[in-house]
């Protein structure tokens, strides 16, 4: 039986998209509505509560001034959002929708927040505290040009994600690589390694360098799954 259920806005890489979300009393789910059926969801991610790097934190006033704009694009206001973090995927949700109220959504986002952290705390133990250095990184929205060296973004000078703080970056400003071991609980398969795209040195944060163990990409690729 579901703890509690909802539709929110998840801010994705292009645009902000709407989703069901359905926790249970260990697990979260993130569904979309299928159009065959009324009533009936399709699964998009599994997050395990008991994974202890899977929290709940709120966006910072700094966060809402730089998403503000953007955001008002799509009749969406930042304060009434917070990040679900988890080590295989993090993501930022938005309590807001048409025809809800600002009071509304501001009390359902305090309802969400506190219902994951008291589903959290139930299936985790006592001495198990959130690792937020395990949890994978919220991913910035599409950008024109890299973060890092500013140079656009084209046909031939691609786009990617750095896994460790989630900016846009080239090729050329993300050539390490670092591995994770992330655990499959869908599947029960235990642990998978996988190698995720990294910058060489950020300097808007220390955690993408100084703090995680990163190296050059010298094995075949067919060798390994990359991200």
């Amino acid at each position: 039986m579901a703890v509690k259920r909802a539709d929110v806005w998840k801010i994705t890489r292009k645009e902000p998209k709407k989703y069901h979300l359905i926790l249970l009393s260990d697990v979260l789910l993130t569904t979309t509505e299928t159009a065959l059926k009324s009533g009936t969801y399709k699964l998009h991610r599994w997050v395990e509560l008991k994974d202890v790097a899977t929290g709940v934190t709120d966006i910072t006033p700094e966060q809402i001034a730089a998403q503000a704009q953007a955001l008002a694009a799509h009749n969406l206001n930042p304060s009434y959002a917070f990040f679900i973090t988890s080590s295989e995927k993090s993501f930022e949700v938005v309590c807001e929708g048409e025809g809800v109220s600002s009071a509304v959504a501001a009390d359902e986002k305090r309802a969400w927040m506190d219902a994951i952290r008291d589903g959290i705390a139930e299936c985790r133990d006592e001495d198990d505290e959130w690792a937020a250095e395990a949890a994978a990184a919220v991913w910035t929205p599409n950008a024109s040009a890299c973060q890092l060296c500013e140079r656009k973004f084209s046909y031939k000078m691609r786009r990617h994600h750095c896994r460790a703080c989630g900016r846009n970056v080239c090729a050329g400003c993300s050539k390490h690589r670092r591995e994770r071991k992330l655990t499959t609980g869908r599947t029960n398969s235990g642990t998978r390694i996988l190698l995720f795209r990294c910058v060489d040195r950020c300097p808007l944060t220390r955690r993408c360098f100084s703090s995680l163990q990163v190296m050059r990409w010298e094995v075949p690729r067919r060798s390994r799954r990359r991200l």
